[in-house]
């Protein structure tokens, strides 16, 4: 709930219905059958690149997937 006095942000997509989130991470379950957790979602190629690479040292040997929209951008 917003306080009376307090107007909500208002971002770009907001007015266009689109999400501004279109890059994420996902880790893959062992055996890769499924998306066990999509671990962030980022508006920039640059902030998704970093959390891509925080989540290869977080988990090691797993299979991680960044995503463009639908759109497979690197794995490991």
């Amino acid at each position: 709930m917003t306080p009376p006095n307090v107007t909500p942000m208002k971002f770009p997509a907001d007015q266009t219905g689109e999400d501004p989130l279109v890059y994420s991470v996902e880790l893959w379950t062992i055996d890769q059958g499924s998306i066990e957790q999509v671990l962030a979602r980022a508006s920039s190629m640059t902030l998704a690149r970093a959390t891509f690479g925080a989540a290869q040292k977080e988990h090691p040997g797993r299979h991680i997937v960044l995503r463009h929209g639908p759109n497979v951008v690197e794995t490991t």
